[in-house]
């Protein structure tokens, strides 16, 4: 896609239609980076939805450091955004000149020690919110944080472009063309759409990974590799009077880990503290996953019997969950190659998902975007 610029000033290079497959995290992200470092002469994005609207499934989410500075680079303003919805809202306290408690991170046990070598919710060690990454919020806040950073459905006079997203759009083929005339993407809708090159943005099960890696000669890579592990998902509203009287302050007040055997639970505060978010995570008995959906209602004889692997704080965090879900948790098997012919590339859960501990996830997504959104910055395209 790139060479050298031609000596013919007088007619500006052609920018790249660049077709972004999906628009969740990974897509929005590459297209806010994308407005940010690239200009109108060097690339046109587009993001196409298969849903009818920013899909929204989730719940909490957390970041690692090295995520923190990508979000900083990538866009100022989402970085801005970021802190302005994770800090505690003023008080009167912080009216009066004492600033908003930031939370800690806390690793603790979980459980009583065997032959009591150690206590229950001993601390084990702690870390400053801000060095490990940043407090944690609501998927969902994330996602309107994004969108946010995107020009509406009126023409962006800037570039010349708008709008940028299309909602409805479910790939069905990607047809590759020969070397300089791109691709045509094909929709469930009927309709087909000429791209100069596609960014795979459509999560691990999405098809421009299956596309990839089968055309790539790696087809034995495509298919997600279950972990061995699932975890318990839910919320605990806060100001409930049951889990503000059951649920310590510490809890509910920081990012804590508990670990167990064979188990550990993560629970922090989202929606400014409104909300508790929790994953609870375990290994299955025979390393398989044997319901069909990755996602299923997590019954409350599941959470009960998991209740018995913790301690007090832990079985009041599963006691206080609104209706949790189990999440199997899969990833994705190793490839060598996330691009193709320099016309398909993968990005995000579409070409390394994780499984989702300590922020990896998420946080691959905005770096991902950075890096990509940042090499388009820099491209030169013949006339």
């Amino acid at each position: 896609m790139a060479s050298a610029p031609t000596s013919n000033t007088n007619i500006p290079p052609r920018p790249i239609n660049l077709a972004i497959i999906g628009g969740g995290i990974s897509g929005l992200a590459l297209l806010i980076g994308l407005l940010k470092h690239t200009s109108p002469t060097q690339v046109r994005p587009h993001i196409h939805e298969a849903n009818l609207s920013f899909p929204e499934i989730g719940a909490g989410l957390s970041f690692t450091p090295n995520c923190i500075q990508a979000m900083k680079l990538l866009e100022p303003r989402l970085f801005a955004a970021y802190w302005d919805a994770v800090l505690p809202k003023p008080t009167a306290a912080a009216a009066a000149g004492t600033p908003p408690r930031k939370p800690e991170m806390y690793f603790v046990t979980g459980v009583e020690g065997r032959d009591g070598k150690f206590p229950c919710f001993e601390h084990i060690f702690e870390l400053n919110i801000e060095k490990a990454g940043g407090p944690g919020l609501h998927r969902k806040v994330f996602l309107e944080l994004l969108t946010r950073l995107v020009p509406g459905e009126g023409k962006d006079d800037v570039r010349g472009q708008g709008p940028y997203v299309s909602f409805g759009k479910k790939l069905l083929a990607i047809e590759e063309l020969e070397t300089d005339a791109g691709v045509d993407l094909k929709f469930g809708d009927g309709s087909t759409v000429h791209a100069d090159a596609v960014i795979g943005c459509d999560g691990i099960k999405g098809l421009t990974r299956k596309i990839v890696l089968e055309r790539n000669g790696e087809p034995e890579a495509v298919e997600p590799k279950f972990s061995g592990k699932f975890c318990c998902r839910g919320l605990i509203l806060l100001k409930d009077p049951k889990a503000k009287e059951e649920i310590p302050e510490e809890i509910r007040r920081n990012n804590i880990f508990q670990f167990a055997y064979g188990a550990h639970l993560f629970a922090y505060p989202v929606m400014n503290g409104e909300l508790l978010n929790v994953v609870a995570t375990h290994k299955t008995d025979d390393g398989t996953w044997k319901h069909g959906k990755w996602v299923i209602p997590a019954s409350r004889e599941r959470l009960e019997a998991d209740m018995d692997i913790w301690g007090s704080p832990g079985r009041a965090i599963l006691a206080n969950m609104q209706d949790p879900d189990a999440w199997a948790l899969f990833e994705a098997q190793r490839c060598n190659i996330f691009y193709r012919n320099g016309k398909l590339c993968l990005m995000g859960d579409s070409a390394h998902a994780t499984t989702p501990h300590q922020g990896a996830g998420v946080s691959q997504c905005i770096e991902d975007a950075l890096v990509l959104s940042t090499l388009f910055g820099i491209i030169e395209r013949e006339v």
